[in-house]
């Protein structure tokens, strides 16, 4: 019988692993050889950068409140999510997940489709002009994320603007405004 045919005590295994998950994304993903992506994310988390996913992302919060900024034509908009929230991203929405510490939640993403990219974008946050991108093929979500931010977050010149020449931060542990 398969391992995956017995149910599984999740938040044991979250108590059990809980040191292996470490900014800037600290994330794990539970099942590697499923066709769903079941990732587990500990806060607090450390990003700057808006995350666009060719697919869909299901965002389950397990304990404790995170932020998600969305962006569209009209702006970012925070989006609380709560403890017991669910919240759909539709695919090819930036946003940007912001973990404070001691929160958990569950991801869900499908497969990407063949030749579909992932991206992930930089802002100003004084004239919001894209600062930087990069767009790759996502074979290791628990590595690939965590590298591209550390190259991007280690290049003063990349976090600059060349409209207005303010400096985007290198991000500390997120916490949530009370």
């Amino acid at each position: 019988m398969s391992e995956a045919t017995v149910p599984f005590p999740l938040m044991q295994w979250i108590a059990d692993h809980a040191e292996e998950f470490v900014p800037p994304v600290s994330n794990r993903v539970i099942w590697p050889d499923s066709d769903i992506t079941f990732m587990i994310i500990r806060g607090p988390n450390a990003r700057n950068d808006f995350h666009v996913n060719p697919t869909d992302e299901i965002f389950y919060q397990l304990r404790g409140t995170i932020r998600v900024d969305v962006r569209d034509d009209e702006g970012v908009h925070q989006r609380l999510v709560h403890e017991g929230d669910v919240m759909l991203v539709p695919a090819g929405t930036p946003h940007a997940p912001l973990r404070p510490a001691d929160t958990w939640g569950l991801v869900l993403e499908v497969p990407r489709p063949p030749d579909a990219l992932d991206r992930m974008q930089w802002y100003c946050p004084a004239c919001d002009h894209l600062l930087h991108e990069v767009t790759f093929d996502l074979a290791d979500i628990e590595t690939e994320l965590a590298a591209a931010l550390d190259r991007v977050n280690a290049d003063e010149e990349l976090r600059t603007c060349e409209r207005c020449g303010t400096v985007l931060p290198v991000p500390g542990p997120f916490e949530l405004d009370a």
